[in-house]
């Protein structure tokens, strides 16, 4: 059986969780001996591929769905959906949808309408966790027979990390807050800074992440507000060996974000042995635990600092943290992948006959 990965076009231009799912996906499906790899639109054929595999449900793949169902290529969407979305926001963007549509003469249409092309044409539709399964079935009625849940997985240099590395570049003898994520409002790390100023003044901040062009100014804010306690590291290639030491160095990580998937860098933090406060609008199955892992409404700044002092102050040991995550295995996310590869590649040439 051969594979082929598609996503948008400038997919690879940024480093995030996609990028990391994706690499790290076809990693660990080579490693079990799958025929796997990226697709060239320019010179290869989808009916060269017993199966696609697609990347997100957004960004104008609905078209790529569409073009394998009329070369009957059956195509396995990780639709990369954020909740919440509920029934009512549906509701809302149909209607939406529908305006713009009659407005336009039917000339044009709307990101929710789609998103709804690509999940409603995938033969089988792929989420992270069990909250971004529901929000597929109630906010876009994608039927529950094509929905699989398949978390991602952890490298194991992660749940090998020791803080040496970190602190002899670094220099970090004080005890720090982390965030490794894009540096944004999206992102959240001003609520993280202001936070600080109810925390311990022995207790600093570190981040690393890409920052884009019109979110300097957000990044000298942070810098401005944090008087002294705030450090910006850069960004960090994925296979660096600082990224796990920096993990494993601080004392907390922290991704107050608006919204995530399946944020890895918590997973990862956690691998490390470290503790790690998040938004609660997320897709991820791993559940809150005291002294482990807090949820946080990212707009309610007094529960961001609470959680935050609560947990950098008293948390379990570091081996019980990572024994929490040790089941987010590459390979075994790798073999789940493979059985719905198998399921509709036989669905496939069963309507072929």
């Amino acid at each position: 059986m051969r594979i082929g990965f598609l996503s948008y076009p400038m997919l690879f231009q940024r480093t995030g969780g996609l990028q990391v799912q994706v690499r790290e996906t076809l990693a660990a499906l080579r490693a079990l001996g799958a025929d796997a790899g990226f697709m060239n639109p320019w010179t290869q054929a989808l009916t060269d591929f017993d199966v696609i595999h697609l990347f997100g449900a957004i960004n104008g793949n609905e078209r790529v769905v569409q073009a394998c169902n009329d070369a009957g290529v059956p195509v396995v969407l990780s639709s990369v959906l954020g909740p919440p979305f509920t029934r009512t926001d549906a509701r809302r963007a149909r209607t939406a949808a529908a305006l713009a549509g009659r407005l336009t003469g039917w000339a044009s249409t709307t990101s929710y309408r789609q998103i709804m092309t690509a999940l409603h044409g995938a033969d089988r539709v792929v989420a992270l966790g069990r909250r971004e399964r529901d929000m597929l079935a109630d906010g876009y009625d994608v039927p529950a027979e094509r929905l699989r849940v398949i978390p991602n997985g952890v490298p194991e240099r992660f749940f090998q990390a020791a803080p040496d590395l970190f602190r002899r570049v670094h220099g970090a003898d004080r005890r720090f807050l982390i965030t490794a994520a894009s540096i944004s409002p999206y992102k959240g790390q001003l609520r993280v800074v202001r936070a600080l100023a109810g925390l311990d003044p022995d207790i600093d901040y570190v981040m690393f992440g890409r920052v884009a062009r019109e979110d300097r100014g957000y990044l000298e804010q942070c810098l401005q507000e944090g008087r002294g306690r705030v450090r910006y590291l850069g960004e960090l290639p994925y296979d660096d060996p600082m990224l796990p030491s920096a993990y494993a160095a601080a004392d907390l990580l922290v991704l107050p974000s608006q919204s995530e998937v399946m944020p890895l860098c918590v997973l990862e933090a956690m691998a490390c042995g470290t503790p790690a406060v998040m938004t609660a609008h997320h897709g991820m199955d791993v559940a809150p635990h005291p002294g482990r892992l807090a949820e946080v409404e990212p707009t309610d700044s007094d529960a961001l600092r609470r959680a935050v002092a609560g947990l950098v102050n008293e948390h379990e040991p570091g081996r019980v943290i990572s024994a929490a995550v040790a089941g987010y295995s590459w390979t075994a996310v790798a073999r789940q992948v493979l059985d719905v590869y198998r399921e509709v590649a036989v669905a496939g040439a069963a309507v072929s006959a």
